[in-house]
């Protein structure tokens, strides 16, 4: 009986495909190339083709990409000024840490580039089509508003090695890539309880004093949400005195404190700037700005029901 051994050697090695420069392979449209990420659509697919154009040439190649103004594909960032929301490029739809696209030099897995394509020798033009995705990170409260953006660069690169270098292999093509996100801005006005949460549809509150007495006090918080600069003003229908609902000649003075300072209440108009912020809190993206109302002498008025109406309007700057 004979037996056969076969005994097979697999070599890995690097193979570099040289002369694929740009004449023989290169990017042809990206869609879209420039890539906005929206409130509501945190992800995009981004789809693009690789040209072959020389039948007497093979090309195996693959797709990095660099870091923008980012020191490593961890921090890719959409910039404005010194802030910036976090996003990041894929080779899949379902995003991870692992597949995070990256520059040759940082290439440890195929995952990590989109991988190894092979143009053989044959007549006229070929085309491959690929696919990638995009996705914003969170975006951190009370971001200045304005356009945030980033560049990366798309690198067609040509060669192939299953163990070797990724970082020496020649670049055939190259196309820049814009991503950006818009922040509006934002400016919220809410009038809660003292030490409630804002809450966007809370615009009134009610000071029933029920029996009035000199000195009595109640109070009330105004919290604002804003990414820019804004000018509070406060205006009294009746120039800072509760009158008599059926005897308007009749009054009790009262004292509107804001963020413990009194306040002088005047009738008409916009009425007084009490509270102006140039944007320095924005970090926070919400203020609070405690309200006090505090009755004045109450001696000889009649009885009945008094009232007066205090407006606060808010403007951005």
């Amino acid at each position: 009986m004979n037996f056969y051994i076969s005994i097979f050697f697999i070599l890995f090695t690097t193979i570099k495909v040289f002369g694929c420069t740009r004449t023989v392979i290169q990017f042809d449209t990206f869609t879209p190339s420039a890539i906005q990420f929206d409130d509501t659509t945190t992800g995009q697919t981004i789809s693009f083709t690789v040209t072959h154009n020389a039948p007497t040439t093979a090309c195996l190649y693959f797709i990095a990409f660099d870091y923008g103004t980012a020191t490593t594909f961890t921090d890719r960032a959409l910039n404005l000024g010194t802030n910036s929301i976090p996003y990041n490029v894929f080779s899949s739809t379902t995003p991870s840490p692992a597949n995070i696209l990256r520059d040759q030099q940082d290439v440890t897995a195929i995952p990590q580039i989109v991988f190894f394509p092979i143009f053989t020798a044959a007549a006229g033009s070929t085309t491959n089509s690929h696919t990638l995705f995009a996705q914003i990170g969170a975006i951190p409260p009370g971001l200045p508003p304005g356009v945030y953006t980033s560049s990366l660069v798309a690198k067609l690169v040509a060669g192939t090695g299953a163990t070797g270098p990724l970082a020496t292999f020649p670049v055939a093509d190259e196309r820049a890539l814009t991503f950006f996100h818009v922040v509006e801005s934002n400016l919220n006005i809410s009038l809660v309880p003292t030490g409630g949460a804002f809450a966007e549809d809370s615009t009134v509150q009610v000071f029933n004093f029920d029996r009035l007495t000199t000195g009595e006090i109640q109070t009330a918080d105004i919290r604002i949400q804003t990414n820019v600069g804004y000018r509070l003003f406060v205006n009294s229908a009746n120039a800072g005195r509760l009158r008599h609902i059926t005897a308007p000649a009749e009054f009790v003075d009262y004292t509107l404190s804001v963020n413990g300072s009194a306040i002088p209440l005047t009738g008409g108009g916009p009425g007084a700037a009490i509270e102006t912020n140039n944007g320095a809190f924005l970090a926070g993206s919400e203020e609070t700005i405690p309200l006090s109302v505090t009755i004045g002498s109450v001696t000889t008025q009649p009885a009945g029901a008094y009232q007066d109406i205090i407006s606060f309007t808010i403007e951005a700057f």
